[in-house]
């Protein structure tokens, strides 16, 4: 099927982890920006809640306003394109940024370099951490955590590039690790969804109401569809040359899909999904409170 794909805005600093607000605009960090920003996906305008430093990674919206970010600790983009701004590096972590774009650190203890970050049925903060980016070949220290609003317990462990997380309709979570996608639950049992869905790499992933995935093959510069028992249902094409880190579902009828291109930074939108997306619930676990 053919999708018609807009460019929503440009010059982003590695944007990554887009969320759909109920106004309609688009919440993403940018990777080497250090920020939390809005996008208003009708004029392109793009507004800076938050300045945070270092690699903010992956975020999620809070019950009441604001939102937890995972923040990676930052790495040097060495220049790649022009906007980017200087490496500012920061402790790796969970953080808390209200709506007024103050913020404070949830969780820094055993944190490596927090990815990405979904909310469970019960509004319960999960995340994933595979350690720095690049992984290297052999490495296997990534882990999946659930955060309960003191302390982040290990789900998973011993992973080798643990990536997007997203919730599932059945109660399940959906993680990339590495190429492919992987399947765990809430008793931290992880199974394989697919095992490439990504071949030269995979970032974030989107889920939609009948628990089909949208996972960013980054390198392909695709988003490669997937329903829930692992087959492909088929590859949305993306226009240029790019690197597609993350999706969400948004616009007024859930079924817009926003990509977030991490080079040379853009926010695409691709309007006519066959089925909406599955609709996010915000963190409710308690010391959440902004």
């Amino acid at each position: 099927m053919s999708y018609a794909v807009e460019v929503v805005a440009q010059r982003l600093a590695f944007p990554e982890g887009p969320v759909a607000e109920p106004d309609g605009s688009i919440v993403l960090v940018e990777v080497a920006g250090g920020t939390l920003a809005r996008i208003d996906p009708g004029s392109g305008r793009r507004t800076v809640i938050a300045d945070i430093g270092g690699g903010p990674n992956g975020c999620h919206p809070v019950a009441g306003g604001g939102f937890v970010v995972a923040q990676n600790g930052g790495f040097d983009f060495g220049g790649r394109v022009e906007w980017f701004p200087p490496h500012q590096p920061v402790p790796p972590g969970l953080v808390l940024v209200a709506a007024d774009g103050s913020y404070r650190y949830l969780w820094i203890d055993g944190a490596i370099a927090p990815n990405d970050v979904a909310v469970d049925a019960g509004g319960v903060l999960w995340l994933t951490d595979p350690g720095p980016a690049p992984p290297e070949p052999g490495r296997m220290i990534g882990s999946v955590l659930r955060f309960d609003g003191e302390q982040a317990r290990a789900m998973a462990e011993g992973l080798a590039f643990c990536n997007g997380i997203e919730a599932l309709p059945d109660g399940d979570l959906a993680f990339v690790e590495g190429p492919g996608v992987m399947r765990i639950s809430q008793d931290g049992e992880v199974d394989w969804v697919v095992r490439e869905a990504g071949p030269a790499g995979a970032d974030g992933l989107a889920v939609d109401a009948d628990g089909n995935l949208y996972v960013a093959a980054c390198r392909d510069h695709v988003i490669r569809v997937f329903d829930p028992t692992g087959t492909q249902l088929e590859v949305i094409d993306l226009p240029g040359e790019g690197f597609a880190t993350n999706c969400c579902f948004g616009g007024a009828d859930n079924r817009t899909l926003f990509v977030t291109d991490g080079i040379p930074g853009a926010l695409l939108a691709v309007d006519g999904m066959p089925v909406p997306g599955l609709p996010i619930k915000p963190a409710t676990a308690a010391g959440l409170g902004t």
